[in-house]
């Protein structure tokens, strides 16, 4: 099984399908490279951000990824449980993990004065953040998987901080849907 994906939501959302299925090859990619690659049969499955209208593929929404920070419980933002707005967190300095995808591109576009420390390794990261006074991002998808004592999770409440995941497949590989139950 070949799996493209635009962002990690549907590694959290379907662990499974990505983590104990042996012969799963994953790939992490642009939209664009993704639906080349769905089209020339490099890729099985695809989870790409915009709905695909073509007569040969399938595209199903799967999901919303909706973002946050994680924050101590001590940070002068913890105030704020209801959520927060880009320009409430512009300029601060976060941790982060590397491979976030097009996650990327909405946060320089939004957090054009905040400074990132990248980890690429995410297990360092959660050791990192556990010890660490400085904000970092969650999602509703990957909550569940990495949580951390002492800190809140505050949702970003601007409209592009959520992502719409869609699953894309040719239609004479539609038993591959199957694995997403």
């Amino acid at each position: 099984l070949s799996i493209g994906y635009t962002a990690p939501g549907p590694m959290f959302k379907y662990p499974s399908l990505f983590l104990s299925n042996t012969s799963c090859s994953t790939s992490l990619d642009s939209e664009e490279e993704l639906i080349k690659g769905i089209n020339n049969n490099k890729f099985d499955l695809v989870f790409i951000n915009h709905f695909i209208d073509d007569e040969k593929l399938i595209c199903k929404k799967i999901m919303t990824e909706h973002l946050y920070i994680s924050i101590p419980t001590s940070h002068f933002l913890s105030g704020m449980k209801d959520g927060v707005y880009w320009k409430d967190i512009d300029g601060q300095t976060f941790l982060l993990y590397y491979y976030i995808g097009c996650w990327h591109d909405i946060l320089n576009k939004n957090l054009k004065k905040s400074r990132y420390l990248n980890n690429y390794n995410n297990d360092d990261l959660k050791e990192i953040v556990e010890n660490s006074s400085i904000p970092s991002f969650i999602t509703n998808q990957s909550m569940q998987y990495r949580k951390v004592e002492g800190r809140i999770n505050i949702p970003i409440l601007d409209k592009d901080s959520y992502l719409d995941f869609y699953v894309l497949c040719k239609k004479e590989k539609a038993e591959f849907l199957n694995k997403l139950n």
